[in-house]
């Protein structure tokens, strides 16, 4: 809940960063017509859609995913998360499908990441004046350095620190002209002092 005092709903620039799609590909390798990425891309510019028409003034993140089946060749190295990939359904496609739900799972993410991509670029190309979409694809081509990268509970989800880098990958990002915006992250990120405005 925003506070009432010195907020302007109508008048202040709001910024909204999504970062979802994790759970539709883990559910991608199953046919699912709402997991299809044509489909799924649909429902994300929906959701833009709907942002855009019952709130006024907002900066749009469009946060790029990770290759899910990093977490597959992470966990290998650990008897713990090896235990927890083949006992816990938290990824579907990942765990219990082998790998020709890997691989699709695989390419599904490519394809979500180069369609929500076009889609901040059709959200561009509007040229809005109270509305802006921006692809942030900083995890991209994240490659993950161990589990010390994934959650100690679930051996999926980030860690604590993981968590750290993608605020700092985000921010970096957000300062960056698309030509510029990095692609991965790693332990050697450093936040960026700002210089413009955010894009």
């Amino acid at each position: 809940r925003l506070p009432k005092e010195g907020v302007d709903m109508k008048n202040d620039w709001k910024l909204l960063t999504l970062f979802i799609g994790a759970n539709d590909l883990c559910e991608s390798c199953h046919n699912h017509t709402a997991q299809d990425p044509s489909n799924w891309i649909q429902t994300m510019d929906s959701l833009l859609t709907t942002i855009h028409q019952d709130i006024p003034r907002v900066f749009v993140n469009l946060v790029g995913m990770v290759n899910v089946t990093e977490v597959y060749r992470v966990d290998l190295s650990s008897k713990y998360c090896s235990w927890v990939r083949s006992n816990i359904d938290e990824c579907n496609c990942l765990d219990h499908q082998g790998q020709t739900g890997r691989d699709t799972l695989s390419n599904n993410v490519v394809q979500y990441n180069q369609l929500m991509e076009q889609l901040a670029q059709k959200w561009q190309s509007r040229n809005l004046d109270d509305f802006y979409v921006s692809f942030q694809p900083f995890l991209v081509h994240t490659r993950l350095p161990g589990t010390v990268a994934l959650s100690d509970l679930d051996c999926f989800h980030p860690s604590a620190i993981t968590n750290e880098y993608m605020a700092m990958g985000l921010w970096n990002s957000m300062f960056l002209p698309p030509a510029l915006k990095p692609t991965s992250i790693d332990q050697t990120l450093t936040l960026r002092c700002p210089t413009g405005y955010i894009q």
